[in-house]
């Protein structure tokens, strides 16, 4: 699949890993905001501020972090919630609540760029239901 430009943003407590993922996907050409603060980032969703996508790390997921994908998710920004430890109850908790992918904290330039490529496959194919049925993907 051919990549094309996504607006993200990236938010995580770690200025490191934040700032590593960050510029992994500038160099893959996407437009990248940063965030360290969860009450910033939800102020950003406030200000009329549209994402294609939302990349949440975490090492667990705390009742604050749930708030604010809850509130992402209200403002139908899609989120992928990267993180180092979850339990089974809170990976099936977390897509019940409509994240779009949980997965690994990962710092591998390739593995990054391939969990965003996979969310933009999965956007593209939300919007037109008609793509995956051709594809056989729908009953």
């Amino acid at each position: 699949m051919k990549r094309s430009s996504m607006k993200i943003l990236v938010v995580d407590l770690q200025s490191y890993w934040r700032e590593h993922i960050a510029e992994i996907l500038r160099s893959a050409g996407h437009q990248i905001l940063t965030q360290d603060n969860y009450i910033e980032a939800l102020q950003l969703t406030k200000d009329k501020i549209s994402w294609d996508l939302v990349l949440l790390g975490c090492a667990r997921v705390t009742q604050e972090e749930r708030m604010l994908i809850a509130s992402l998710i209200a403002r139908q920004q899609s989120v992928i919630v990267l993180s180092i430890v979850l339990s089974l109850q809170d990976l099936r908790s977390l897509f019940l609540q409509g994240t779009l992918d949980v997965t690994d904290k990962t710092y591998h330039p390739a593995e990054i760029l391939a969990i965003v490529d996979r969310a933009q496959a999965q956007l593209i194919n939300r919007d037109r239901p008609w793509a995956l049925a051709r594809k056989g993907a729908l009953g």
